[in-house]
Formats: C-alpha cells, sequence, structure tokens
C-alpha cells in the first residue's frame, strides 16, 4: 500500500515536472517563432550619424567646387591659347603686309621725253611727248596701262587742276590706252602725244601753258595684294633748244601741279 502511494507520488511528481516542462515549452515556442533578422539588419545598415552626414555632403560639395575650378581653369587656358593664336596671326598678316608693301611693283613717273619727226611734203616739224614711267618696285607688274594726255593754251581753264582730277582709263575706253609691261627696276614710254613745232616755240618764248598728264593702272605679281594707279601732271616749262628744228636735243623742264600728282589711295580721295 505504501509501495502504490510512493509509487503513485513519484509518478505525480515526474508527471508535474512534465507538465512543468511542457507547460514552459508551449510558453517559449512563440517566443522563438519571433523574427530575429531585423535586429541583425539594423544592426548591418545603421542609419549614419548627423555628423558623417555632414561630412560626406561636405565631401560632395568640396567635389563639385574642384570640378567647377578646374573646368574655369581649362577655359582660360583655351580663351589664352586663342588670344596667342590671333595675336600670332595678325603678326603673320603685318609681315605678308610689310612683305607686299616693300617688294610690289610701284610705277612712277620720271620725266618727259621729246622726238621730232619731220613732214617730208611741207618741212614742218612736230613734237612727240613721251611720258616716261619706270617700276621702282622689286617684282613686275601684271595688267598694266598707260594714258598720257595734254591740255594746251586756252584749253586750260584752271591752273590747279588743269586736267581735272577725274582723268582716268575708264573700262569702255580700254583700247585707248597703251597695254605694256614692266620689271623690276625697269622703264618704259607712254605716248605719245604731238605738238607742232610752232605751238612749242610759244610755250618756249611766250610762256603758253602746256600740260602734260598721265595715268597708269596696274596691279602686282604677289599674292594678297591689290590694284594699283598712279597719275601725274606736269607744267611744261624752261624750253631748251629750236622747236622749228629736227633732230634738235630739245629738252624742259617740269613744274608740278597742285592736282593729279598721285598714288593709290591719294588719287581715289580726289574729287571726282
Amino acid at each position: 500500500m505504501a509501495d502504490s502511494i510512493d509509487n503513485q507520488n513519484t509518478n505525480d511528481g515526474r508527471g508535474a515536472s512534465q507538465r512543468r516542462a511542457q507547460t514552459n515549452k508551449d510558453t517559449q515556442e512563440p517566443q522563438a517563432a519571433l523574427p530575429i533578422a531585423q535586429p541583425d539588419q539594423q544592426a548591418r545598415n545603421p542609419t549614419p550619424p548627423l555628423s558623417q552626414r555632414r561630412r560626406r555632403k561636405c565631401r560632395c560639395n568640396i567635389g563639385t567646387i574642384i570640378e567647377l575650378f578646374v573646368g574655369c581653369a581649362l577655359i582660360g587656358v583655351g580663351c589664352l591659347q586663342y588670344t596667342d593664336y590671333s595675336r600670332q596671326a595678325g603678326i603673320m598678316g603685318t609681315q605678308t603686309g610689310i612683305s607686299v608693301a616693300t617688294n610690289r611693283a610701284f610705277v612712277v613717273p620720271t620725266g618727259l621725253k621729246w622726238d621730232s619727226v619731220v613732214d617730208k611734203n611741207t618741212g614742218n616739224v612736230t613734237w612727240n611727248i613721251y611720258a616716261m614711267w619706270q617700276n621702282s618696285g622689286n617684282t613686275p607688274t601684271h595688267n598694266l596701262h598707260t594714258k598720257v594726255v595734254r591740255a594746251f593754251a586756252v584749253a586750260i581753264q584752271n591752273f590747279d587742276d588743269p586736267l581735272w582730277s577725274n582723268f582716268d582709263i575708264v573700262p569702255e575706253e580700254i583700247d585707248k590706252s597703251i597695254a605694256g609691261f614692266l620689271g623690276p627696276k625697269a622703264s618704259m614710254d607712254g605716248g605719245p602725244l604731238d605738238i607742232s613745232g610752232t605751238d612749242l616755240l610759244n610755250v618756249q618764248t611766250r610762256n603758253t601753258p602746256l600740260v602734260i598728264g598721265g595715268i597708269a593702272r596696274y596691279e602686282s605679281t604677289l599674292r594678297g595684294d591689290v590694284k594699283h594707279v598712279t597719275k601725274f601732271c606736269f607744267f611744261v616749262v624752261n624750253v631748251r633748244g629750236n622747236p622749228l628744228i629736227a633732230d634738235t636735243n630739245l629738252t624742259s623742264g617740269i613744274r608740278l601741279c597742285k592736282a593729279s600728282n598721285c598714288a593709290d589711295d591719294e588719287c581715289e580721295a580726289q574729287p571726282r
């Protein structure tokens, strides 16, 4: 009887222990089912503190500033290079202009030349007047055309500008001009114009005015050069020799007119 009671108590004690263990197990199983990754995930990806975020933002701003500075520096270098290239181009252009100016053809008048012609029927003497042109430049001329004109006695109405400033070689009268060519330092005769020995004697003895003028239009062979023009206007003075006798060594002096002695832009600026 006592054994059965002890056995029962033992069984009851063991059963009570088992029941308490089972109860604890039952109460612990729902806790084991809770997600445990959340604390770990938060530990792996914690929210950075405010000071760290400010440092990152500061580093980003510094990087942007550096990029802007580098970009501005590159733009500055490009501007300096452009300025230098422009300056070099200007220097080269200036050197080219100087080379053209010093080496181009330059046609100028150098005086008048007289040549007599005798009429076999009458024996009268006529004098041909040539204008002498010279290329004082270092390169030959291109497309050179010259023309010589005159005014005599009553035909001269304005002694300041006896030939009028607008005497020229116009395109429709290009066939009336003399086409020619002048090499460097070479000379040629332009004209001629003629005047009778009697009229020339009046110039010599009575100071009858005689004006000889000429124009030369030409181009240069240098690249980059422009078209050029030269004009002259001379009063014939101090005729020496006998105009009525052929083959006389006739010479004369000249006096410049107040107008139409010019070259290039000077001629274009005169009234037309």
